[in-house]
């Protein structure tokens, strides 16, 4: 699928979250309202149509890694590094997340939270999800025996986040996978199947692990604190998917009930530079008055959109420019790493990523991922551009 690209994704995630959301599983959900749907029925077509305008200018262009093995000792080199940094946070932690979940040694979510070095722990999850796309990548351009040690690297760089049970960062690599696939795949009915039955595994497993993690495997956890109603129940649903539907769904619902009761009396400007622009390294060194816990529907739904403390500090015209931030911030990267990097297409597969899990937060100042785009900058930068490339 040669249409896959940030912009396009961002229509489509929109689209399937408004279509979740609509089956009404949980009864803490406010209503969808009409201006809400409109904003995201408005930015959905611009970004289809800005999708289609650089589609047909080749600034989008799909491309397959000529000689990807010419990267491989860098690679093997640069995931070696990781493990040493990832053993020596262990150290620190006193044991494996994964297994000091599993023995009761750790039974809050703050500990996940604060698990190891602060500085190192940025730059190990940035720099294995680097590997795991940048491995996928290579994978899809080159095929026969030499393309087995792409395979053992994208094994060896999704395990780490799955032993710190750091769901979210496994599932983003998971993510970026399949943006891959897609991208250089032509989908049929076989591989709709597949796909299908492959995202239901990985939706349970994410349910079980959250079990796990927040109830020690109580999966009446959010029937009790979640609020799934009698529209699931009559669905006949397994209840770990219900830990998939409610993430994917509650940031609109926070949203929609900021909208529905906070007024906006002044316009907070600096504010929403510091919240929303500002990479999270600066921004959680500088004092803001946020109430934004104030308006989430319930205390044990936390996740909000990346348009949520734009409209509390700007109202609506606060969500307006957050999408232009964030196609001017799309254009930007898309510009400075040419069409003739070998990490163009691991660029564009990363601000998918972004754009997808803004779903769930402000992505474009996430210390979790706007690293990787600096990684690429950096690589690409550093690399000859000449002769790299072939069309798919």
């Amino acid at each position: 699928m040669k249409s896959i690209n940030p912009y396009s994704v961002y229509f489509f995630s929109w689209t399937i979250v408004i279509i979740l959301y609509f089956l009404n599983w949980s009864s803490l959900y406010p209503r969808l309202k009409f201006p809400l749907l409109f904003f995201f029925i408005v930015t959905g077509i611009i970004s289809c149509l800005i999708s289609f305008a650089k589609k047909n200018s080749n600034k989008l262009k799909i491309v397959k890694l000529s000689s990807p093995e010419r990267f491989r000792k860098l690679f093997i080199w640069y995931l070696v590094l990781n493990y040493i940094l990832l053993i020596a946070e262990f150290k620190v932690n006193g044991g494996i997340p994964l297994l000091m979940y599993s023995t009761a040694e750790i039974v809050l979510d703050t500990d996940y939270m604060t698990f190891g070095i602060p500085v190192v722990r940025v730059f190990v999850i940035n720099s294995f999800s680097v590997i795991f796309v940048f491995s996928t990548y290579c994978l899809a351009s080159q095929k026969g025996n030499k393309a087995k040690i792409w395979k053992w690297l994208m094994l060896l760089s999704i395990i780490p986040p799955i032993i710190c049970v750091q769901r979210g960062i496994a599932l983003n690599q998971l993510f970026c996978g399949f943006i891959v696939y897609l991208m250089f795949n032509k989908i049929k009915m076989k591989n709709v199947l597949q796909l299908v039955f492959l995202l239901s595994l990985i939706m349970y497993g994410f349910g079980v692990i959250g079990n796990m993690r927040s109830a020690h495997g109580d999966d009446s956890y959010m029937n009790d604190f979640w609020g799934a109603n009698k529209n699931f129940e009559k669905a006949g649903i397994p209840n770990p998917f219900f830990w998939a539907y409610i993430y994917a769904t509650s940031p609109l619902a926070n949203l929609q009930n900021a909208i529905d009761k906070k007024t906006i009396e002044s316009y907070e400007f600096n504010d929403f530079v510091v919240l929303d622009i500002l990479p999270q390294i600066i921004s959680k060194n500088i004092l803001v008055k946020s109430d934004g816990e104030k308006y989430f529907v319930s205390p044990n739904l936390v996740v909000c959109t990346t348009f949520y403390y734009s409209y509390l500090k700007l109202g609506w015209m606060g969500m307006v420019l957050m999408f232009a931030y964030i196609v001017f911030f799309i254009s930007f990267f898309l510009y400075v790493v040419r069409s003739n990097s070998p990490f163009r297409i691991p660029l564009i597969v990363c601000l998918c990523q972004i754009v997808f899990f803004g779903i769930f937060d402000n992505m474009v100042h996430y210390m979790g991922m706007l690293p990787q785009l600096v990684v690429y900058l950096i690589l690409s930068w550093s690399v000859k551009k000449s002769k790299i490339l072939k069309s798919v």
